[in-house]
């Protein structure tokens, strides 16, 4: 929701800050992305490997937002939606994988790489 809403009112509604703050928050964006996904790298359970991915994901979607062209606008929107659909079903993965076995822990699962 912080996505849309940032396409959607202050983008809108503050242009000029928000080119003022372009370098800034692409910025920002490239370290969610890299930092999203060196923590979900090392994370032993799997709701939070989800969760962190999902902030590297939203990096990417920020990053388009910022391009302030058409594709990259269209593109980040795409992203948004294929983003609540695949981490809303990875989230009810875990939980099913959660209510089978009652742990999280990736170590636990044998059959899941490690």
């Amino acid at each position: 929701m912080g996505t849309y809403g940032f396409i959607r009112l202050a983008m809108p509604l503050f242009p000029e800050a928000a080119m003022d703050f372009t370098p800034v928050i692409m910025t920002l964006s490239v370290i969610g992305i890299v930092y999203g996904a060196l923590v979900s790298m090392v994370q032993p359970d799997l709701k939070k490997l989800v969760a962190f991915s999902s902030v590297s994901h939203l990096g990417f979607v920020m990053l388009g937002m910022v391009a302030y062209n058409a594709m990259g606008v269209s593109g980040s929107v795409l992203q948004m939606v294929n983003h609540g659909l695949s981490t809303g079903a990875l989230f009810l993965i875990v939980g099913m994988i959660y209510e089978r076995r009652h742990t999280r822990l990736i170590a636990d699962f044998g059959a899941l790489p490690r």
